[in-house]
């Protein structure tokens, strides 16, 4: 039984080992073409720049890499053109994915030194500037206009649009703090706690509001406002 158990052991090792060294067999080239036929470019232009860094007349990858660059640049961009025209600002801030993985390729050709794909990082950085700027104004906009709708749950979606309209332009928050503060107070509510003795001698706020408070603490939109100790009156 233990023999069996050997031999068993001994050939899923055998055969474990195999497929390592197959794997480490497969070049950079064949890589690239698996990562190019899997739709995965980012990863095909990497393997197709090691293998023409290698080999620099290697006709396969430099085939591979013109394929993956060509189709990277023109889904990408079609994809976040088709985002950008979502009303909803969530949507539109997906194009901002797409341009952080084109300037990604981008700077990859141009550190490699293959001039020939006329890469340029540079003006995609300015372009996806400009689409952060606008799409932070989307938020903005969208934040104040779910504060007017003058609800509780509507300003505090709105303070998350505003939230992310700040992070993406920072300027932004220089002018429409105000906006953030209004929304934030709107969406609050505001629990009165009493830190003092109160009226009832066996709730008299001593004891009990530190526990209080310390669940007042973990809930979001709740603010404690602590109120000046009322006294039991001793006349009777």
């Amino acid at each position: 039984m233990c023999t069996k158990k050997l031999i068993h052991f001994f050939y899923a090792g055998l055969i474990l080992l195999v497929s390592l060294l197959l794997s480490s067999c497969i070049s950079a080239s064949g890589r690239a073409l698996q990562a190019l036929n899997e739709a995965s470019y980012r990863q095909a232009i990497q393997y197709a720049l090691e293998a023409l860094a290698e080999n620099p007349g290697d006709p396969e990858a430099a085939e591979i890499l013109t394929q993956s660059w060509s189709r990277a640049n023109s889904e990408w961009r079609g994809a976040a053109e088709a985002a950008l025209t979502q009303e909803d600002p969530d949507s539109k801030a997906v194009a901002l994915t797409y341009f952080d993985a084109l300037i990604e390729i981008h700077t990859m050709v141009v550190n490699a030194g293959w001039n020939q794909l006329n890469a340029n990082p540079q003006e995609l950085q300015k372009e996806a500037d400009t689409i952060r700027t606008g799409i932070a104004r989307a938020y903005l906009d969208a934040g104040s206009a779910l504060y007017y709708k003058n609800t509780v749950e509507d300003a505090r979606k709105a303070v998350d649009f505003i939230t992310k309209a700040f992070e993406l332009d920072p300027s932004l928050s220089e002018e429409f703090s105000y906006l953030f503060d209004l929304a934030v107070e709107k969406g609050t509510f505001r629990v009165f706690v009493f830190t003092g003795p109160d009226t009832n001698p066996a709730l008299n706020g001593i004891e009990i509001i530190p526990r209080i408070e310390d669940q007042l603490d973990k809930m979001s939109w709740v603010e404690a406002v602590r109120v000046p100790a009322r006294y039991r009156c001793s006349c009777e």
